[in-house]
């Protein structure tokens, strides 16, 4: 009896798109299964296929700065919250700056006695891949920066598909000395700074505007934060006692935007009885996947799923400066061999 056809391609990808993306090592199980399934998975179409079939990328983890004893100085880890591992999850010397499309971008942090160099680095944990920039052309007392995908910046729209980390980055740096208020914009492809520009407010023109917090929102420091909605608009969380309010901009019938409330959610409901003997923080937020961070002084972190309400605990170091989650896809490819992946099922 002669042995069935193999399936087409395009079934064994639909077969294999279902993976949930947040378990990566299903994949890469998969795709060691044959040289066909290895091919189809590592190719271009499966990985857009990806994303058109599950719409948000994963967090795969989350980069958490901690404080050396020995120094004072940084370490940058990579805390896993998926069957992901990179290679080296610490950078001793670094912390984290900001993440984006699978790029994480460092600065240099030896030590509490070194000074703050304007050394940046970017980091892309699934390849392992750091490359260092070079220095801005002006150095800067106080500062902020942002790593961007270079083609989101090139045609207005990135679409966060899977292989966007591989691609050109741009890396935007605003900062303030004696002079005033500056900026200047790095390009991966030209390796090169653009020159540092003055930045200029037109009153007139109202080109910056305040948003004033919403009402009953009095304390911003560890009490709440900006987050994006599923929709796109500008979202705003607060700590309400032991509870969490939710807030988004809508127009209102004079044509007016302002703060409307849209969800309360009772942490008492959420959280152990004895976490909540402090005043809980709120430390970041994951958009697309609608994670909050939540500490509290005696219960540690808590990962709160705003879709599903399930909440998950984190053991992590009191000792700890911030938290940007690491939202990014995972497909097996060319770097197939320099990956860590473990499973955490049972078989």
């Amino acid at each position: 009896m002669a042995a069935p056809p193999p399936l087409p391609d395009v079934l064994v990808e639909e077969i294999l798109v279902r993976h949930p993306p947040d378990d990566p090592a299903s994949l890469l199980r998969a795709a060691l299964a044959c040289k066909r399934w290895a091919r189809l998975v590592s190719g271009p179409g499966f990985r857009h296929r990806l994303r058109d079939f599950h719409r948000w990328a994963p967090m795969l983890g989350f980069l958490c700065d901690l404080r050396n004893e020995e120094d004072g100085g940084a370490t940058s880890r990579f805390m896993p919250a998926s069957t992901f591992r990179p290679r080296h999850a610490d950078r001793r010397g670094w912390r984290t700056a900001d993440v984006r499309h699978g790029r994480v971008l460092l600065y240099l942090m030896r030590s509490r006695f070194a000074p703050f160099r304007n050394v940046f680095s970017v980091w892309i944990p699934v390849t392992g891949e750091l490359r260092e920039l070079p220095k801005p052309p002006r150095p800067a007392e106080s500062w902020g920066a942002a790593v961007l995908c270079g083609a989101g910046a090139a045609n207005g729209e990135c679409g966060h598909h899977p292989g966007c980390h591989s691609g050109p980055f741009r890396v935007v740096f605003v900062g303030t000395d004696s002079g005033g208020i500056f900026s200047c914009v790095y390009s991966s492809v030209d390796d090169a700074w653009m020159d540092a520009k003055i930045l200029r407010y037109d009153l007139p023109a109202r080109e910056v505007s305040v948003i004033e917090r919403p009402p009953t929102c009095y304390d911003f420091q560890g009490r709440a934060l900006l987050m994006s909605m599923e929709d796109g608009r500008l979202g705003f969380a607060s700590v309400h006692y032991y509870g969490l309010r939710m807030w988004t901009r809508e127009v209102g019938a004079d044509g007016e935007r302002r703060w409307a409330p849209t969800r309360a959610i009772s942490l008492a409901k959420l959280l152990p009885t004895d976490a909540l003997l402090a005043y809980p923080c709120l430390v970041a937020f994951a958009d697309d996947v609608e994670l909050l961070f939540v500490w509290t002084a005696l219960g540690g972190l808590f990962l709160v799923n705003l879709k599903s309400g399930q909440v998950r605990s984190v053991v992590i170091g009191s000792d700890f400066y911030g938290i940007i989650p690491f939202v990014s896809y995972y497909v097996p490819g060319t770097t197939l061999l320099t990956f860590q992946i473990v499973s955490t099922s049972n078989d």
